[in-house]
């Protein structure tokens, strides 16, 4: 996807967006829809924490997993389709109909999925270390483990796992000389 982009950005910086035009439509589909599927492929994989085969969709475990996600984008999909269709045509003229009504509600909503995760946690009486066992978080680093056991480290302060030296190497490797900082102010 990186490559297909660099591809289109070079065409379009060179004035040369014509040029798509000798390309056949179903291989630019085609091209366009594989990077897709590995996209949706490799999210699926994240969400259910193994290799996507049938086996690991049919596991009650993997199934569990993926289907918050499925939750999540059913109930934002929902909330998208009533922010044009029911409240922003009660609220606008014929020409508006289109547009949605809160433009933020995405934004908004990407921001609230882990207050809510945590908070449904709360409602259910979960243990944190209980969904962490059950997969529902990412695994530590190794470099960031503090003890023999990285799972015993899962409950430590809030601050101490924050804000580890780990956190401060990136700014390490970084040389700052090298960074035009008149073109930064510029942008």
């Amino acid at each position: 996807s990186v490559l297909v982009g660099l591809v289109f950005y070079t065409l379009g910086r060179l004035e040369l967006g014509r040029i798509i035009y000798f390309f056949p439509t179903h291989v630019l589909v085609g091209c366009i829809g594989g990077i897709g599927i590995f996209i949706v492929k490799t999210g699926v994989e994240v969400t259910i924490n193994q290799t996507l085969t049938m086996e690991t969709l049919a596991d009650a475990h993997s199934l569990n997993l993926f289907m918050v996600v499925v939750f999540y984008e059913v109930v934002l999909r929902v909330l998208e389709w009533a922010n044009v269709h029911v409240i922003g045509l009660a609220n606008s003229s014929d020409e508006e109909k289109k547009k949605p009504r809160f433009a933020l509600l995405s934004p908004i909503y990407f921001c609230m999925i882990t207050p809510i995760f945590y908070l449904a946690l709360w409602a259910f009486d979960v243990d944190l270390q209980d969904a962490n066992d059950a997969g529902y978080f990412f695994p530590k680093l190794e470099s960031s483990c503090r003890t023999e056991d990285c799972s015993s480290s899962m409950m430590d302060s809030w601050w101490d796992t924050v804000f580890n030296e780990d956190l401060f190497d990136m700014w390490r490797v970084i040389n700052f000389s090298n960074i035009c900082w008149p073109a930064i102010v510029e942008s």
